[in-house]
């Protein structure tokens, strides 16, 4: 079933005023609820298509990646601007968004409204992702504050006004402040990215075990090498192996006897895999060895040299090799 294509023009219409109206009157509190709009509209960028995994974590990696980037620009401005010695000609000048009373655009009262509103419905009707939290209430701090403080600030703005440093600089200390809030908020999306960006392994694997298992029940056969790692998005996961199996090549049926060994094996590893990791899609590649010959140290490497220089994750000595886990 396909996205409906709706919310993504309705989060670009709203990331279209709220950066104008950054151009126009630069209030740097307006980046905030931008910087959370980009983040759902990029991620309601790709197709919601269960095939197309690695498109989809490759648009959440960017959407995090653009909010992260626009809240720290955001956030060196507010300092720059508390920090810099601002003489009266600069006053007079350039308010970053106040007019001669302190007062902020009522466009920006408006924005912040239709950003909350949009964002509610999109949360509870649950068109965007869960960022890696487990409840709705979070979603919506994440999403959602940026567009409550903003307003605050601009109401506040409107009803109120004192002559002190506090007043003056309430933008830019708002802006600082929820700046590193919202980073805190988006720590458990980030978390969440980790774990598929770097193909860590699910908590439930256990290499030590599941080679001892094997070897427990096939003494002739010995687990050289195992990537098991998660995919995007539902927490499932893919192993890749290979197993040296120990046959007597001098026998005339040891092809037929490998090839039997081999497939018991596979149902043995694919049992293991997936009742504790729940992993779908397995690969197991056999490696044949004369079980009169030393078993070769084969290189699991694209070359020699990637090898024999430690160049990457591929340990060229043997007790390296068979404690090696590449998740």
């Amino acid at each position: 079933m396909r996205q409906s294509i709706y919310p993504f023009w309705a989060v670009l219409l709203l990331c279209v005023a709220q950066a104008g109206l950054f151009v126009w009157y630069g209030v740097i509190l307006g980046f905030l609820p931008l910087a959370t709009s980009l983040l759902v509209l990029l991620s309601l960028a790709p197709p919601r298509d269960p095939s197309d995994g690695p498109r989809r974590l490759f648009w959440r990696s960017v959407a995090a990646v653009a909010m992260v980037g626009v809240i720290f620009v955001n956030a060196t401005h507010a300092l720059e601007m508390l920090t810099e010695q601002v003489n009266a000609a600069a006053d007079t000048d350039h308010h970053h968004g106040h007019d001669s009373t302190g007062k902020i655009p009522f466009g920006y009262l408006v924005t912040a409204a239709v950003d909350f509103l949009l964002k509610s419905v999109l949360i509870v009707t649950r068109t965007i992702p869960h960022f890696g939290y487990q409840r709705t209430a979070p979603v919506f701090g994440l999403l959602c504050t940026p567009a409550v403080v903003m307003g605050a600030v601009a109401g506040l703005s409107h009803l109120a006004h004192y002559e002190n440093w506090l007043w003056e600089h309430l933008v830019p200390l708002s802006t600082i402040i929820f700046s590193i809030i919202t980073i805190l908020l988006a720590f458990p999306f980030f978390r969440h990215l980790r774990g598929y960006l770097f193909h860590f392994a699910p908590k439930a694997f256990d290499l030590g075990f599941l080679k001892k298992d094997v070897h427990a029940r096939f003494p002739t056969v010995e687990i050289r090498h195992c990537h098991v790692f998660r995919i995007w998005p539902r927490g499932a996961s893919e192993a890749h192996l290979r197993v040296a199996i120990k046959v007597d090549k001098s026998d005339r049926e040891w092809g037929r006897i490998g090839a039997k060994l081999y497939n018991e094996v596979g149902r043995c590893i694919q049992d293991a895999l997936k009742s504790t990791c729940g992993t779908g899609k397995i690969i197991i590649e056999p490696m044949f060895v004369d079980k009169k010959l030393p078993t070769p140290e084969t290189s699991i490497c694209v070359g020699k040299a990637c090898q024999t220089r430690s160049l990457c994750c591929c340990p060229s000595d043997k007790k390296q090799l068979d404690e090696e886990l590449l998740c």
